[in-house]
């Protein structure tokens, strides 16, 4: 067995029972602002009343995989809703069998007869006024061939119902959704919202939230100024902040060690590709040959 470094159990000196900021594993945990809680209402609002394929993009650290399984988990109750974690791997059969698998067990036959049975679905769907969504989380890995069997099925139709694709993204995917053999489709049924970073405040929220939510803090480990410069440096994304809150703790338990550079690295990582895509999104302002717009962010 891996014996646990001593910086594994930081959190431990403050009472904690688990950790605040993991930067290892997954975390689904979502901190919900203003602004996430109008994007939930954009999509709901988007499927309710259009045919448009969703494309939720942002740049990596900021939570969008969180945000897919808290879209999942709070459909409305005629949804037949599924959530699909693509790879680079995923080839139009493979995606149509996990989708029957998830929405329709019953009838997932092998694979070879997954495209047929999902247009079956589709016919289903209509006689039982039930609404098809179907979430994809890391959509920006489907080769090209899949992007566009996902937009085919996005323009099928039998009789009023249709599939309602949300895909998860980061930036990469407008390149790909704008290439030459899907720029037809995609001008005609893509719909873009884009999400935000936190502000200082919020990130003041989020960082107190995710403390609270581990157990009864015995003292609070950051000041002000501490506050200011993970934001500053993460430019308020979650993974950046997981990262320099977590180094922060644990330089502050051992003032006489220097800061982990690996982890302040991987910060600055983030925040380079965050200033990379705020460069590419701000560029193409206004580009009307550009079907793919991040949707402004809302105000609070």
């Amino acid at each position: 067995m891996k014996k646990k470094k001593k910086s594994d159990q930081y959190y431990e000196s403050f009472e904690l029972t688990k950790d605040p900021f993991p930067v290892e594993a997954y975390d689904n945990i979502l901190f919900l602002t203003p602004e996430l809680t109008h994007r939930i209402q954009q999509i709901k609002n988007f499927i309710a009343e259009t045919d448009k394929l969703i494309v939720v993009s942002s740049v990596s650290g900021a939570g969008k995989s969180s945000f897919a399984d808290y879209l999942e988990s709070i459909k409305e109750k005629n949804w037949k809703a599924c959530l699909i974690q693509a790879d680079t791997d995923m080839d139009r059969e493979t995606l149509a069998y996990e989708i029957m698998q998830q929405v329709s067990p019953d009838k997932a036959d092998e694979k070879g007869m997954s495209i047929p049975q999902l247009h079956k679905l589709l016919e289903l769907s209509s006689k039982t006024e039930q609404v098809p969504v179907f979430i994809i989380d890391d959509a920006d890995k489907l080769p090209v061939e899949t992007l566009e069997f996902v937009l085919e099925l996005s323009a099928l139709k039998y009789q009023d119902t249709c599939y309602h694709f949300v895909l998860f993204a980061n930036e990469a995917i407008t390149d790909k959704l704008n290439s030459e053999n899907l720029i037809e489709l995609t001008s005609k049924l893509v719909t873009s919202i884009h999400l935000p970073s936190l502000s200082l405040v919020q990130l003041k929220e989020y960082i107190d939230n995710r403390l609270g939510s581990s157990g009864e803090i015995n003292e609070y480990p950051f000041s002000d100024d501490d506050i200011k410069e993970i934001f500053n440096i993460s430019a308020g994304l979650p993974k950046g902040i997981n990262i320099l809150a977590r180094n922060k703790i644990i330089t502050r338990l051992a003032p006489e060690s220097k800061p982990n550079p690996l982890l302040i690295s991987s910060a600055i990582a983030v925040l380079v590709i965050a200033l990379i895509v705020v460069f590419y999104v701000t560029s193409f302002k206004g580009d009307g040959d550009m079907p793919i717009q991040p949707i402004s962010t809302a105000p609070p």
